[in-house]
């Protein structure tokens, strides 16, 4: 019976190894499957952790690629900055006559050759006004130059070498095509190169210019005058004389006011050239305007009283003319208060003092009744009131 126990004893004991070592090997196993899938999921992890990088690497590197074929707003500012840097040089080359420089600048490509300086001034006017003849010519065969573009008073460079009296870059641009450049360009107020070489007197670029045959002789400004109306007006008087005996112009046109260029010269005291016309025996004396005042009436009562003895003298005038409301010229200077014009029409001894006009008015009533007391004490100093 002990035995038996013995043997049962044994036997469960072996049984009892044997499952330990049964628990001992699965253990093993799933910590070994464990660390297996522990070990593919760190290479899982890796393999993503990569590809991410990779991935990060390539948009970064694709934004780089994109930037570096766009320029940055900072890039583009420094470009438009160097470049205008570099017309500013250009400008200073051309202003100081370091005509070399100038020239390299223009081949080097690298400049905006229509660029305006701070006064608004292009690189080319600025050749023109400092004579910078060759830099000049270079810039005017340069197909990039814009010859038409106007500058910040709304002249382009042929208005502004006319109104300067170059007479040879006038002629340079004239033998250029019309496509190329507007010979009949205006600018704010419709006033051409002609208009302002007239204006200024230039006779030597009006010449020019009317003999060219390239220019419009019948444009007008926006006050309706024509280039020697503008000449008259400044007193221009070589000019008025070119143009009038050149037989292009028409004498009579009238202005806004329905002022001839001879009526506009009167109005303004422009007394040599109104007496040039007055003797030229091309103008109609006795035109009158608006108001259907006549060159005399308009002297009178502008107080020009130099010119209207002179055309008292020259008895080519008709003194006794009336306008519209029946005024002379006596009666017109006595309204206005020009007592110097008033006591010379007086002191010439061909005036009638007693003229009244349609208000049934004489000078005398109207310098009382307007308190002109220059122009009363002038006329009763006469003796003849």
């Amino acid at each position: 019976m002990n035995r038996l126990i013995t043997k049962l004893s044994l036997l469960l004991c072996l049984l009892l190894v044997v499952g330990c070592h049964k628990d001992y090997d699965e253990a093993q196993d799933t910590a070994s499957e464990e660390q297996t899938a522990k070990s593919k999921t760190s290479e899982n992890d890796s393999e993503n952790s990569t590809s991410n990088s990779e991935s990060s690497d390539t948009s970064q590197n694709s934004k780089n690629s994109e930037n570096s074929e766009n320029p940055t707003n900072s890039e583009i500012k420094n470009s438009t900055d160097s470049q205008k840097n570099t017309s500013d040089s250009l400008g200073q080359s051309i202003t100081e006559g370091r005509t070399e420089d100038a020239l390299s600048a223009i081949d080097s490509g690298r400049i905006d050759l229509n660029s305006l300086d701070q006064d608004g001034n292009s690189i080319i006017n600025r050749a023109m006004v400092y004579r910078r003849d060759k830099i000049f010519t270079k810039l005017l065969n340069n197909p990039n130059v814009n010859l038409n573009q106007k500058d910040s008073d709304g002249k382009t460079l042929f208005i502004k070498a006319s109104t300067y009296g170059r007479t040879e870059n006038v002629l340079e641009m004239l033998n250029l095509d019309s496509d190329k450049i507007d010979f009949d360009a205006v600018d704010e107020n419709g006033r051409s190169a002609l208009f302002w070489a007239a204006s200024f007197g230039k006779l030597d670029t009006v010449k020019v210019l009317v003999e060219s045959g390239k220019v419009d002789l019948t444009l007008k400004d926006r006050y309706k005058r024509n280039a020697l109306m503008m000449a008259a007006y400044k007193g221009q008087t070589e000019v008025v004389q070119y143009m009038i005996e050149s037989d292009k112009f028409n004498l009579e046109e009238k202005d806004v006011f329905e002022r001839t260029a001879f009526l506009t010269a009167s109005y303004e005291g422009q007394t040599k050239t109104a007496l040039m016309m007055l003797y030229s025996g091309q103008i109609e004396i006795e035109s009158r305007d608006i108001s259907g005042s006549t060159a005399f009436i308009l002297a009178a009562f502008k107080g020009h009283s130099e010119l209207v003895i002179a055309m008292i003298d020259s008895r080519k005038i008709d003194i006794e003319a009336q306008d519209t409301y029946g005024n002379t010229a006596y009666i017109r200077a006595s309204y206005k208060d020009q007592s110097r014009t008033v006591a010379a029409m007086i002191e010439s001894d061909k005036i009638n003092l007693s003229t009244v006009n349609k208000a049934d008015k004489t000078a005398y009533t109207i310098a009382l009744e307007e308190k002109n007391e220059a122009v009363i004490y002038e006329m009763i100093k006469s003796g003849k009131y």
